[in-house]
């Protein structure tokens, strides 16, 4: 599955900000044959997707203003959507959102107001990684209650960053509540 984030906004299906590239592979099940594989696209995403899409909206009368993340499939014809969604992806969000420079909230402000046609974002150049750590069984029937170690090894590791979600405190003790419990 592929995706972009962008901020819709302004006069026009061809203002819009958008983040910079990133990729996320998922392992599903015990295969990696890329079934759920998320590549952000730049161009062909733009052009193929989000104008033609927004345009319609436009034409009917909907004037969309805020974030915008669609999920596609990429196929041997190009890509599909399967989704649209208005908020941001995860585990996406944890790549793209240490990298941006500037401040989130005058971007989604710019995307209410119809200005965004006077936004530079400003984004750290650096590589950034996510991984995504789940518990067993996981996207299926997971196994919950299981013990997360070792998070204290991060403690001022400098750019390191570690979230986590699907968790909850047990007798002191962190432990798995969800599928995919840290990034």
């Amino acid at each position: 599955m592929a995706g972009r984030h962008c901020f819709p906004g302004g006069t026009g299906p061809q203002t819009r900000v958008g983040q910079r590239p990133g990729a996320e592979h998922r392992r599903h099940g015990h295969v990696q044959s890329g079934a759920r594989t998320r590549c952000h696209l730049r161009g062909a995403c733009a052009q193929q997707i989000l104008e033609p899409f927004l345009r319609g909206a436009q034409a009917e009368g909907i004037r969309f203003h805020g974030l915008l993340f669609p999920g596609l499939m990429l196929t041997a014809d190009g890509a599909k959507v399967l989704e649209f969604n208005c908020r941001f992806g995860d585990p996406e969000t944890q790549v793209l959102l240490p990298r941006l420079k500037s401040d989130l909230l005058d971007l989604l402000e710019a995307a209410i107001d119809g200005t965004l046609d006077r936004c530079t974002p400003q984004w750290d150049e650096r590589a950034s990684v996510c991984v995504v750590m789940a518990s067993g069984g996981y996207p299926g029937a997971y196994q919950g209650g299981k013990e997360v170690t070792g998070l204290e090894q991060f403690d001022g590791a400098g750019d390191v960053m570690v979230f986590h979600a699907g968790t909850k405190v047990v007798d002191g003790k962190l432990v798995t509540a969800g599928g995919a419990s840290s990034a």
